[in-house]
């Protein structure tokens, strides 16, 4: 079930900033023509800080049933400021049909304030809140926490049955290896579509791709040829893949991007939220052309 590749979802929301429910729809249809059977709903992607609770909870209704008629695998990221909102959200996504959920730690406070037990408490009320598998999506960057192997032993130690992380090779090799000598059934994601090939070769289950919005034909091509132990191909395709990253994240980020990506491409995405700001026309246009040059070489 949490194979291959999830898409992070972006969040559509109307002219008057309100969600838009069909932008998600059209969003998951995109992806399902593409080929892309699994989502990762409210992440960074999804600008999930942004939005209020009761917000979040409209858009994994939306997201999640869609993905039911679709037959899509859903990761529902809950992360929050504080316990009690992650676990409402649990629960709510749970009810409504997630196949998992994710958190990060809760991000304010956390390389001041908090410690490890904060931590641990924090995700071990998640655990004891839902029947579902239960992700720590490692995002370093946006929280300011940086996690050492230990921190990964004691969340496996609490039940903790997935990971969405990326690293250096040995970081990565040593968060893999802690995942798979726990349990088989236990779930390593990388986090990004920028260490694809680094993460299969360590024997990672999948990886989480925006790149997938933006250039799908390119992130499925690289999967492809993994799968098919292609090395050669992957390394290929993996340059391609660092080429559209620098291409999507060069005026905006990359989530940000992918409002303009989309329209061009016919599907109806919404707009993002302030303060976030689009790409200008011209920076739009420019990047769309790029990326289609991109496809050409796959």
């Amino acid at each position: 079930m949490f194979h291959s590749i999830f898409v992070p979802v972006i969040t559509p929301l109307s002219s008057e900033s309100k969600v838009y429910r069909q932008g998600t729809d059209n969003i998951l249809e995109y992806l399902h023509l593409n080929g892309f059977r699994g989502i990762w709903l409210l992440g960074s992607y999804g600008s999930f800080p942004l939005l209020s609770e009761e917000e979040r909870m409209q858009v994994a209704e939306v997201g999640l049933a869609k993905a039911r008629q679709l037959g899509m695998t859903v990761v529902v990221n809950i992360g929050s400021l504080n316990t009690g909102m992650a676990v409402r959200l649990a629960r709510h996504a749970q009810d409504n049909g997630a196949h998992a959920v994710a958190s990060i730690v809760p991000f304010y406070y956390a390389a001041s304030h908090y410690r490890e037990h904060n931590f641990l408490n924090y995700f071990q009320e998640i655990i004891r809140s839902v029947q579902l598998p239960v992700f720590f999506y490692n995002n370093e960057k946006a929280t300011g926490f940086k996690p050492g192997h230990n921190f990964f032993r004691k969340m496996l130690a609490i039940g903790v049955q997935g990971f969405k992380s990326k690293g250096d090779y040995q970081e990565m090799s040593e968060q893999i290896g802690l995942a798979k000598n726990n349990s088989a059934r236990t779930v390593y994601l990388s986090g990004s579509t920028g260490v694809h090939l680094q993460g299969h070769i360590l024997g990672a289950d999948g990886v989480t791709s925006g790149v997938a919005l933006a250039v799908p034909k390119l992130v499925s091509s690289l999967q492809n040829a993994l799968e098919q132990n292609n090395i050669k191909e992957a390394v290929r395709l993996q340059n391609l893949v660092l080429k559209a990253r620098n291409a999507v994240g060069r005026y905006v980020g990359r989530a940000v991007a992918c409002y303009d990506i989309l329209r061009a491409r016919g599907v109806d995405a919404g707009t993002c939220r302030s303060p976030w700001q689009r790409m200008s026309p011209d920076q739009a246009q420019e990047v769309v052309k790029e990326i289609r040059g991109i496809e050409e070489e796959i």
